[in-house]
């Protein structure tokens, strides 16, 4: 991040509490549960900061799994 950010100064101010709330699940993608479970987390995030968080979902997964991935999630009626 520093060497590459043009914005330098922001880094230390803003990185870490952004870096704080990044998340790593390695779950089982053909489970639907899985999907209920990151909702879940999602919805105790909502509840915490009082406020609809922004979820960004980074999918290191084979390319033909993003469809069924996204498809699913794309079905938690959580998710708009």
């Amino acid at each position: 991040m520093q060497q590459f950010s043009r914005r330098k100064a922001e880094i230390n101010e803003k990185w870490k509490p952004f870096a704080e709330n990044i998340l790593y699940f390695e779950k089982d993608l053909a489970e639907d549960k899985t999907y209920s479970e990151i909702i879940g987390w999602i919805d105790e995030k909502a509840k915490e900061w009082n406020t609809a968080p922004t979820a960004i979902f980074y999918l290191a997964v084979a390319p033909q799994l993003a469809p069924v991935i996204a498809k699913k999630l794309s079905e938690q009626k959580n998710m708009q």
